[in-house]
């Protein structure tokens, strides 16, 4: 019985590595997507619109350029 703990703690070492290799890919993913879709969606929410409701140069000061 002496040499199962030994052998038992490394598979639960080895499971436990790749769990967190598994989560890091996962989390890696998930930015991705997120920076591809969210680029878009984050420019149309900033409030940054430079032009007013007929398409007219809007709220620009020297301090915009």
């Amino acid at each position: 019985m002496a040499n199962s703990r030994p052998s038992f703690q490394k598979r639960q070492k080895e499971m436990a590595r790749q769990q967190r290799a598994a989560d890091k890919a996962q989390k890696r993913l998930q930015k991705k997507q997120g920076t591809e879709t969210g680029a878009a969606e984050n420019n149309a929410d900033t409030g940054n619109n430079t032009e007013d409701e007929f398409g007219q140069p809007a709220g620009l000061d020297f301090h915009d350029f």
